[in-house]
């Protein structure tokens, strides 16, 4: 859809079945997806070369992040994400990041104490960095508002069409 991510759209066709209460599996890699964890939307994390799949479910985003699935994009806005090319404060990783997360609960709180961090060099990376944080926040976060004219439902997987797909690989192979 013209304008929105393909991340904004999953987004948002997951919260639409989590209204539902439909059990969701987002297929991904990706540690952006886990704020969108709950009771009923989950992550099926593929292994490296097929093996070893991980399902994620909200305990294991607190296990990863230390965090409810909520507050991932503000550990994210500070440690950034390399493969998404999110910046994040130079500097500060998950050992910082997690327990800043954990006293203040978002990003906004942690800035209006910042003259509570006993750590002179912590407190101005932070300080030097404040821009970075926040753009690093709203660049993780998933939309879920993407306004969608279509219900998850409608989604079905059709007939495969394995001619068609072998004519349309080799097209893309001779791309290249």
């Amino acid at each position: 859809m013209d304008g929105f991510e393909a991340d904004d759209i999953i987004g948002t066709l997951a919260r639409q079945a989590e209204r539902e209460n439909a059990l969701t599996f987002l297929i991904t890699p990706d540690k952006d997806f886990m704020q969108l964890v709950s009771g009923t939307v989950k992550i099926y994390k593929p292994g490296k070369q097929g093996s070893d799949i991980e399902i994620i479910d909200i305990e294991g985003v607190k296990q990863k992040f230390g965090v409810a699935p909520d507050k991932v994009i503000d550990v994210l806005g500070l440690i950034g994400d390399a493969s998404d090319n999110v910046p994040g404060v130079p500097g500060v990783g998950e050992k910082t990041a997690i327990p800043l997360i954990q006293k203040y609960g978002s990003i906004e709180e942690l800035y209006r104490h910042l003259d509570e961090i006993p750590q002179k060099g912590l407190r101005a990376k932070l300080e030097s960095n404040k821009e970075l944080a926040f753009l690093s926040k709203k660049l993780v976060t998933i939309d879920v508002t993407v306004p969608l004219e279509i219900n998850f439902h409608s989604l079905k997987a059709e007939k495969r069409n394995t001619a068609r797909l072998m004519e349309l690989l080799k097209l893309l192979n001779s791309v290249r």
